[in-house]
């Protein structure tokens, strides 16, 4: 990632496609050259240093260009929208749980009859 990103460039398709070809080829084998130096530093650590490691990384991740292009890439000014699509999916998932619930103990209760049903035969 270097600065000529920007919101434009991440719309246009073939960039988008040119870009995670990209990332699929190199990502995965810097990332595991970098996950097998982790293993050896924490060979022989105690689980709690291991995990105060583990910290100080991300922490570390965080603090490097490259991220500080990314967090520049976000649409901060739309958060509000982002938000209450969140939110309006979380109520129709909600709605649709509520739904099946009901669906569900309707078909219990039908079964019920059902039994009942078969022992006056």
């Amino acid at each position: 990632m270097d600065n000529s990103l920007s919101i434009l460039t991440l719309k246009d398709g073939a960039f988008r496609r040119d870009m995670e070809d990209k990332m699929e080829e190199e990502i995965p084998t810097c990332a595991l050259k970098v996950f097998r130096e982790i293993e050896k530093d924490m060979d022989d650590m105690s689980k709690n240093e291991k995990k105060e490691y583990t910290k100080a990384f991300l922490k570390s991740c965080i603090d490097t260009d490259c991220a500080d292009i990314a967090l520049s890439l976000v649409p901060y000014d739309m958060m509000g929208l982002g938000l209450n699509e969140a939110e309006n999916r979380l109520k129709r998932q909600s709605s649709y749980r509520s739904e099946r619930k009901s669906r569900e103990e309707e078909e219990e209760t039908m079964e019920d009859y059902d039994d009942l049903e078969d022992l006056f035969r």
